[in-house]
């Protein structure tokens, strides 16, 4: 499951969060990236690094099925692309 939005602890549970069942192809990653309210305002390279994240964050899921939880927060994105600032990957048995 992919979930997308402003973040925080309780990110699920915050309006304006768009979630998805992985993995995703980018066209799908752009719907939701588009589907987020706040999301949808930053500029059009903003929005596609955001993408480009979630489809690999998606395969990330697909190709190692003992990952079972990723909190990517903050991810700071501009011109340049997205970067992880802080992320905890949870692997279970």
């Amino acid at each position: 499951m992919l979930a997308i939005g402003l973040g925080g602890t309780a990110v699920e549970h915050l309006p304006g969060v768009r979630s998805c069942i992985a993995p995703i192809a980018i066209d799908e990653a752009r719907r939701l990236v588009g589907d987020t309210t706040v999301i949808s305002l930053a500029a059009a390279t903003a929005r596609e690094a955001i993408a480009a994240v979630l489809v690999a964050l998606g395969r990330m899921a697909l190709e190692h099925p003992e990952i079972t939880a990723v909190d990517v927060n903050p991810l700071i994105v501009d011109d340049h692309g997205a970067v992880a600032v802080d992320a905890l990957v949870v692997v279970g048995p």
